[in-house]
């Protein structure tokens, strides 16, 4: 295996594990283990397990900002960009159920650009008159426990139903759509 192989066969295992039992629930012996390495060839890409964590972190919640923050359609309406947010957010989570929950697990992936996003469509639906004045983090904390809350009802693979999704996207324009 070269030296990138190996670089990412530790990111992957560390991610299998660090989902399934946490960062403190994992030995960096089970890490080498699952990724097919010696303990000590860990250390020569990582310094420390926390920087493999950091590394891990930073990778994927890029990667969940990068999907979720495509341009949104030019027609689109404040219902429509939430619509869409929560669209790409749920496709993140069924693609890559491992990195979903260990992103979870270890806390927000808000990050700056997430809550720009956030934070403009709440001002534009605000001046559209369509949304109630609602902050980037409550908009944000939306989506994401409905998320959590749905990927707990999905199916093994991480597959939500539709109608359960549109149920809920439903559910949370209420929540944020301005009355009258």
């Amino acid at each position: 295996m070269s030296g990138l192989g190996k670089r990412q066969a530790i990111l992957d295992g560390a991610l299998m594990l660090f989902a399934a039992k946490g960062f403190d629930g994992t030995a960096v012996p089970e890490i080498a283990a699952a990724a097919g390495v010696a303990v000590g060839t860990i250390y020569r890409y990582f310094p420390t397990k926390e920087a493999l964590d950091g590394e891990l972190r930073a990778l994927w919640a890029d990667r969940f900002a990068g999907e979720v923050l495509q341009p949104l359609p030019a027609n689109a309406t404040p219902r429509a960009a939430l619509r869409t947010y929560w669209r790409r957010m749920a496709a993140f989570a069924r693609t890559h159920p491992s990195a979903y929950r260990y992103l979870e697990l270890n806390g927000p992936v808000e990050g700056a650009r997430i809550l720009q996003a956030m934070q403009a469509l709440a001002d534009w639906g605000r001046r559209e008159g369509a949304m109630k004045p609602v902050t980037a983090g409550v908009l944000q904390a939306l989506l994401r426990g409905a998320l959590a809350g749905l990927m707990r009802l999905a199916a093994p693979d991480g597959a939500i139903p539709p109608a359960l999704a549109e149920e809920m996207e439903d559910c949370l324009w209420n929540a944020v759509a301005a009355r009258g």
